[in-house]
């Protein structure tokens, strides 16, 4: 599934390296900032959005390693009502 440039070598490189640090001490993992808010309330005004988009993993990619890690963003008239979407929010 890698790309020429051997991109997901690189991130399966860095990631083993990041788990050899933690666990040896050299350097601790991240841990959440005291005062940080990690979640946001707000209201969704369904009356105003014309025609709601869709993020689907980008399957067709020439380039194997992005088809499941980039999206493509679709209308949902794209599918023309003959796909069943999972819609989460």
């Amino acid at each position: 599934m890698d790309n020429k440039a051997a991109v997901l070598q690189g991130l399966i490189d860095m990631a083993n390296k990041r788990i050899e640090q933690i666990n040896s001490g050299e350097k601790p993992p991240l841990t959440p900032d005291e005062n940080a808010k990690y979640h946001a309330e707000f209201v969704v005004d369904l009356d105003i959005i014309d025609e709601p988009m869709i993020a689907d993993p980008d399957v067709h990619n020439e380039d194997v390693s992005k088809r499941y890690t980039h999206d493509t963003i679709r209308e949902l008239s794209f599918y023309k009502g003959k796909n069943t979407l999972t819609l989460g929010l």
